[in-house]
C-alpha cells in the first residue's frame, strides 16, 4: 500500500479495516507527521514512514514492538527534525562507531540491526 497526503481521520479508518490488518507493506510519505500511533505498524513485514521526529515514547514503542515481532523484515523512519542520538542510546543501548546496534529478540532465531543518524532510523532483521 502507498498513501500520500492522507487525512488523519482517513488514515485511522483505513487502519481499523480488515484489509489493513492483513497488509504486509506500507509507505507513508504524505507529510511530515505520521498521523497515527507507530504500534499500527507492528504487524507489517516492511514499512517506510516520514515523521516529524521520533520522540522518546516512540523509541520505547519501537523497541517494545521489535521485542515482540517476528514479522518485521525492515522498517525505515525518515524525520524532518533530527533525533537525538543520546535519546536513542538510552532506549536501545550504546551505539557503535557507525551509530548502529543489534537488538536481541527473546526468540534466539531473531535479532534486529538498528542504524541511526540524526534524520534516519532504519530497522533490519538479521538472520541468526
Amino acid at each position: 500500500m502507498e498513501y500520500k497526503e492522507v487525512e488523519k481521520a482517513e488514515m485511522r479508518r483505513m487502519m481499523d479495516s480488515d484489509q489493513w490488518k492483513e497488509g504486509k507493506r506500507f509507505e507513508f510519505s504524505g507529510g511530515p507527521q505520521f498521523p497515527v500511533s507507530i504500534d499500527n505498524l507492528a504487524h507489517l513485514d516492511s514499512f517506510r514512514v516520514d515523521m516529524k521526529t521520533l520522540t522518546n515514547a516512540d523509541l520505547v514503542m519501537i523497541r517494545d514492538i521489535l521485542l515482540k515481532s517476528t514479522n518485521i523484515s525492515f522498517g525505515d523512519f525518515y524525520m524532518i527534525h533530527p533525533i537525538r542520538l543520546s535519546d536513542a542510546s538510552k532506549v536501545f543501548g550504546s551505539l557503535n562507531s557507525v551509530n548502529s546496534i543489534i537488538v536481541k529478540h527473546p526468540n534466539p532465531m531473531f535479532k534486529f540491526k538498528i542504524s541511526i543518524d540524526r534524520r534516519h532510523f532504519y530497522i533490519e532483521k538479521v538472520s541468526c
